[in-house]
This record gives C-alpha cells, sequence and structure tokens, in this order.
C-alpha cells in the first residue's frame, strides 16, 4: 500500500468515525427524547394527546436542538482549546521542549533519532517535547497536518531505551503522522468531550441537589430535577462508553499498521520489540501519571493505563510476538546488547527508479535513515549549530539563495546586513558554506532551519519572507528551485490554511495547473528541447489522459510556477498519487534522474507535505 492509498485509507476511516459517532449521538438523542416523554406522562396533569389532539412534538425539536447545540459547542471547544496544534496537547500534557542545541546527553540523543528520522523522509524536523515528571515509557505525535506535529516522549522512555529502542518508538510516531493518524486523533477529542457533556451537565445537577435537605427537594420540585439529573448522567455514561469502544476499535488498528510502518523504516524490527519488551517487563510499564492523559490516551505508543474492553491498544504480547517472540522472555531482553547505528547493508543505486522513488514516499527507507544521520555528522558545526538556532536560522537559510556572482553577492549581504543587524563576516562565512554544499546538504539545511524559524514572532517571520523574496528576485529571474523554496518557507512559516479536500475536484479541473508543472519540470530536467517536449507529453497524458503541448519558457514565470503548485496543495490523496506519478516519468524520461532533479522532485514534495 503506498502513501497515498494509506492517506485515502486514513481518509475513509474518518468518514466511518463520524458515522459511528453519529450513531452515538443519535441514541443519546433518542434516550433523553424518552425521558423527555416519561416526563410528560407523568408530571403533566392530563395526557398531553388524545384522539381529538395530534401528537406535541414541539417538545421533542427543542430538546433534540438544544442538546445538539450543547454537544456541538463543546466538542467544538475542546478542539480549539487544542488549536488543532499537537504543540498545544503536550503542554497540556507538561511537556517541555527541548532545544535542538541542548547539551543533555540524553536530550541530545532523542534530538539526534527525531532529525534523522525528519532529513530522511525530507520534511521540516518536528519540535519535540519531554514529560519529565513521567517515569513510565510512553510517547505520543500529535497534530493536524506534517507542518504542525510533534513528538512527545516521557522521562521514562529517554532513560530506560537504548538508542535503537528509541529509533523504534519515534519511527512508529512519525508514520502516525504520515499516516494522518495525528488528525484523526484530534478529532475524536471533540467527539467524545461532546457526548461526556451530557453525563457532566446530569452529574452537575445531582451535586447541586445533594446540598439541599430531603424536605427541600420534595416541597420544590426537587425531587423531580434529581430523577432529570440522574437520567443524563446515565444517558451520558453509557453515550461515553459506547464512543470509547468505537475508539477503541478504530486504535488497536492504527497501532498495528504504525508497528509494521515503524520496522519498514529502520529495517531493524529488535529496536522496536526491545522497546514494547522493556514496557513489559519494567515496573512502570507504560502508564502515564497525569490525570489529563485520559482523554489523549489514544495517542500514545502504548497504553497509558491498564488494558481493559476499551483500551485503544493491542496487547503488548500481541505487539510483541508478531515482532519478534524472543522478546517474550525476560532473560533474553535483559541479556541483549545496544546495537550502534550501522551502514545498510546494501547500497541503494545512484540512477533511482521512477518505482523506486514512488515507493519510498511516505516510507524512508534504511539507506536514507543512515544517510541523514551521516549527513547530520558531516555538516560543519557552526552551520549546523546556527541552522538549529531561532536567531541565526534566517542567515543560513538566506545564505542559500545569495547569488554565486561576488559582485551581486556583496551587495545582497550588504543589504541583509543591514536588515537583520548581523555580522558581515559571519554571513560570508555561512555564504561560503552553503554554496559549496551538494543538494542533499542542502535540503537538510532547509528542513532544519524551517523548525527553529517557526518560533520566532509573525512579524519577523514576514520579514524574512520579505528578504528572501527578494534575493530570488534580485536579478528579474525567478530560478524554478529558488521558487519551490520561496513557496516551501511561506506554506510553513505562515498561519497554516485549514485543508478542504473537495471530492468533485480532479486534475482534469486543474489542467492549467499540471501543465504548468510539468512544463517548467520538464525544461528543469532536460537541456534538449525535443527531450523536454517529449518528457512533458508522456508525463502530462500520465497525468490528464490526453496529449497536449508544453508551455514555452516565455509562458510561464517562477510565480506563476507557484501559483500552480499552491493551487494542487489541497488535491486529493489519490489525485496527489497521479501528479506525483507524472513529475517522476517527467523527471526520469531520459533514462537517468540526477541529483538535481532529484533535489527538485523532494522540494516540491515538501511544498505538497509528502515525505519523500
Amino acid at each position: 500500500m503506498s502513501f497515498f492509498e494509506r492517506q485515502e485509507k486514513a481518509r475513509r476511516n474518518t468518514k466511518l468515525l463520524v458515522f459511528l459517532f453519529a450513531l452515538a449521538v443519535i441514541g443519546v438523542l433518542l434516550a433523553i427524547n424518552g425521558v423527555t416523554f416519561l416526563i410528560m406522562i407523568k408530571y403533566t396533569a392530563k395526557t398531553p394527546w388524545g384522539p381529538s389532539t395530534s401528537f406535541p412534538i414541539t417538545p421533542f425539536i427543542w430538546v433534540t436542538g438544544i442538546t445538539l447545540i450543547i454537544m456541538s459547542v463543546s466538542g467544538y471547544l475542546r478542539w480549539k482549546k487544542f488549536g488543532g496544534s499537537g504543540e498545544n496537547i503536550a503542554l497540556y500534557l507538561g511537556g517541555q521542549r527541548v532545544s535542538p542545541q541542548t547539551n543533555d546527553p540524553q536530550e541530545k540523543k532523542l534530538m539526534n533519532v527525531v532529525e534523522e528520522m525528519a532529513i530522511a523522509a525530507t520534511i521540516p524536523v518536528p519540535p519535540v517535547f519531554i514529560l519529565k515528571h513521567e517515569n513510565g515509557i510512553n510517547a505520543f505525535a500529535a497534530g493536524t497536518t506534517i507542518g504542525n506535529s510533534v513528538i512527545a516522549v516521557t522521562q521514562g522512555a529517554i532513560d530506560m531505551l537504548s538508542r535503537d529502542e528509541l529509533q523504534g518508538v519515534v519511527a512508529h510516531e512519525f508514520s502516525h503522522i504520515f499516516h494522518g493518524d495525528c488528525r484523526l486523533n484530534l478529532k475524536l477529542l471533540g467527539y467524545l468531550a461532546g457526548i461526556a457533556t451530557i453525563g457532566t451537565i446530569g452529574l452537575q445537577i445531582m451535586r447541586s441537589l445533594s446540598y439541599r435537605s430531603h424536605r427541600s427537594r420534595r416541597q420544590k420540585g426537587g425531587g423531580q430535577v434529581f430523577w432529570v439529573g440522574l437520567s443524563l448522567f446515565i444517558i451520558g455514561s453509557v453515550g461515553v462508553v459506547i464512543a470509547r469502544l468505537i475508539r477503541a476499535a478504530v486504535c488497536r488498528q492504527r497501532e498495528y499498521l504504525a508497528d509494521a510502518s515503524a520496522i519498514q523504516f529502520t529495517r531493524f524490527p529488535e529496536g522496536l520489540a526491545g522497546a514494547l519488551a522493556k514496557i513489559k517487563f519494567y515496573s512502570n510499564g507504560s502508564f502515564i501519571q497525569s490525570h489529563k492523559a485520559e482523554e489523549v490516551s489514544h495517542m500514545f505508543f502504548s497504553s497509558a493505563f491498564r488494558q481493559s474492553l476499551m483500551a485503544t491498544h493491542p496487547p503488548l504480547d500481541r505487539r510483541i510476538a508478531l515482532i519478534d517472540k524472543r522478546f517474550l522472555n525476560k532473560d533474553f531482553v535483559q541479556q541483549r546488547s545496544p546495537q550502534p547505528l550501522k551502514a545498510p547493508k546494501t547500497k541503494p543505486n545512484e540512477n533511482l527508479s521512477v518505482k523506486s522513488i514512488f515507493k519510498s514516499l511516505g516510507l524512508p527507507q534504511e539507506h536514507t535513515i543512515f544517510a541523514a544521520a551521516t549527513t547530520l555528522q558531516e555538516l560543519s558545526n557552526p552551520l549546523l549549530e546556527s541552522a538549529r538556532n531561532e536567531n541565526k536560522a534566517p542567515f543560513v537559510a538566506l545564505s542559500l539563495l545569495v547569488s554565486p556572482n561576488p559582485q551581486v553577492q556583496k551587495e545582497q549581504i550588504s543589504l541583509l546586513c543591514e536588515t537583520f543587524h548581523c555580522s558581515k563576516e559571519e554571513l560570508q562565512q555561512y555564504v561560503q558554506e552553503a554554496q559549496n554544499l551538494p543538494a542533499s546538504k542542502r535540503l537538510a539545511l532547509v528542513m532544519l532551519s524551517i523548525s527553529a524559524l517557526k518560533q520566532k514572532p509573525e512579524s519577523q517571520r514576514k520579514l524574512f519572507l520579505t528578504a528572501i523574496q527578494a534575493l530570488i528576485e534580485w536579478d528579474g529571474h525567478l530560478d524554478l528551485f529558488e521558487a519551490t523554496l520561496l513557496l516551501t518557507y511561506e506554506h510553513y512559516l505562515k498561519k497554516p490554511e485549514k485543508k478542504e479536500y473537495n471530492p468533485s475536484e480532479t486534475l482534469i479541473k486543474k489542467t492549467q495547473e499540471v501543465r504548468t508543472v510539468l512544463s517548467a519540470l520538464a525544461d528543469y530536467g532536460h537541456s534538449d528541447p525535443q527531450q523536454a517536449s517529449m518528457a512533458f507529453k508522456r508525463a502530462y497524458k500520465e497525468a490528464i489522459g490526453q496529449i497536449s503541448n508544453k508551455l514555452t519558457q516565455n509562458d510561464y514565470t517562477g510565480r506563476t510556477f507557484i501559483h500552480a503548485l499552491k493551487q494542487l496543495q489541497n488535491l486529493k490523496p489519490l489525485e496527489m498519487k497521479k501528479l506525483v506519478q507524472s513529475c517522476l516519468t517527467c523527471i526520469e524520461h531520459d533514462g537517468q534522474t540526477s541529483p538535481k532533479e532529484l533535489e527538485m522532485f523532494k522540494a516540491i514534495c515538501l511544498t505538497l507535505e509528502i515525505p519523500s
């Protein structure tokens, strides 16, 4: 199953989840209306309807409407509380953000693992949090998109897990991000909160009446109100139980998929199996002490509470057995030695095929993770640390786009120093180092710098985007790769726009945008105009199913290319699959994929939030 098919499956699961929760809500509404019906019979002086009168439907309409409003508002407020952001959830649970420049050995180990995984997948490095007061071995990923997701790990996991075991846990959480599970998890919070509100209201009614005397309740009708409160409490509680059963059924299957994906990422099943085994044999297990953890328990790597019928995770023994049964033996686990990071057994072919590149989307390969670790080791320490630093990251990012022409470079550096009040010597050093980097290391700096730049205030992010646009348009010509980088920084640093998938929208309705992107890509990778034209026609037919002529280089600009990519960012997963396949077909038309073309393709994927 490809990345896009997993994304499509996540969308279908969301629809199924909405349907099941809708049934639960209907059940709650029917029960509340049943209570209303009994109250009308018991406490109305005369039968509210008879042979000559119609059934009074108005009270039931009011009860249904008010109940729906209460549930909807409650669910929305819960969603709004977290703002659709993984960072808000991490802070809600008491998480402390880890600085990418930390000197703590354990925190540095965690940051290196997360950075390697992000760079291997060509996505911005997500913020990392530690739950300092939690001694159980656990972790979670949260967020609505790749761009706003975070990774959180308990102190117990950092203290107890070796590097390869921690890598298995982090790979598991990354798979949740890639598969779209994190967005589904946040929706679950809202759905559960809405249903639970009914029971909470009933409980509050009973508590408020408990302060009155029995005599007072009798005289003032408190008894009737008490029974209404009790009914609401029971209905709400049953609704919550049903909702949690639905949540458990959906979440368990996703955990199996995340385990399988983590093993595919690392090609080292012993790491993940070792982490699960330590949870099994460790006295604190994976338990979370915070009382706030219950509502987000479905997000964790392992069960935050004891297993039950409503457990959101499969039994540990079954998860371990599916990976490696040896880890069910406590002696084996205790005698096992941590495994150092090793080079992959087989080296990838430098001239990658379309099939192999497409297969790796959303599924970082063993060699890409090792290559990411090597990249972090080979980058000069000043450049690497500056890319991680929110104050110096703008200079590293801008240095990638400064002109190689000595005279133009001098003018650009002077302008940047004046704008950002930085040292000219320091910026020149960044430019000199950055411009000698190979393609893979340039993208690594982009992904590290995005993570750091997101910490800056909005006004400073806008200033940075203005500066990067000025550099790119300095000579009046917008290079295709530079245009893609501009769109990448805009996409991740501006306020995120809500993604809306239109079921009826297809590539057929975006023919001009597809034509622009493929024409630009064909010209970028083929110096021979005839080869570029043939590459375009082949790719366009694959995407649209029709024949068309390539746009000339005078027919499009970097700006129109950026606009076209923006219009294609919200395609449905299976339509996005066709677009990506056509881009790869265009690149490989001449039978080879150069590092320059691969870098360009990865940059496009970065703007589309496709791990590559």
